[in-house]
């Protein structure tokens, strides 16, 4: 986790797995897809969208109404959001890293 990365930066990261994950899921074999469906993906989506909205935190650092410049002078808070967005963001990447691999060798069977 870079203490250079913003908040928004990570948030935004998020947004963009989470719609990753929904573009390679039809994609994804049966036996996985029958675990959790590509609706519950959705859902869980877009209650980050609603949370990370209603917070601010998808906005530039630099606006006054951005979670980042209103908790600017808490460095412990805004270390703790961005390792909390940082270990999501690690998760999301890594289920989309394996449904990828699942995906490319079903196509070379």
């Amino acid at each position: 986790m870079s203490s250079e990365t913003s908040i928004s930066s990570y948030g935004r990261s998020c947004c963009t797995l989470f719609e990753r994950l929904c573009t390679i899921w039809p994609s994804v074999d049966s036996a996985i897809t029958d675990q959790i469906s590509l609706d519950a993906i959705k859902t869980e989506g877009s209650r980050y969208d609603l949370w990370a909205n209603n917070i601010a935190a998808l906005q530039d650092p630099y606006l006054p109404s951005s979670l980042e410049y209103r908790i600017r002078e808490d460095a412990n808070a805004r270390g703790i959001i961005k390792k909390a967005l940082a270990y999501l963001e690690e998760s999301l990447q890594l289920g989309r890293q394996s449904l990828s691999s699942i995906c490319h060798f079903h196509q070379i069977i």
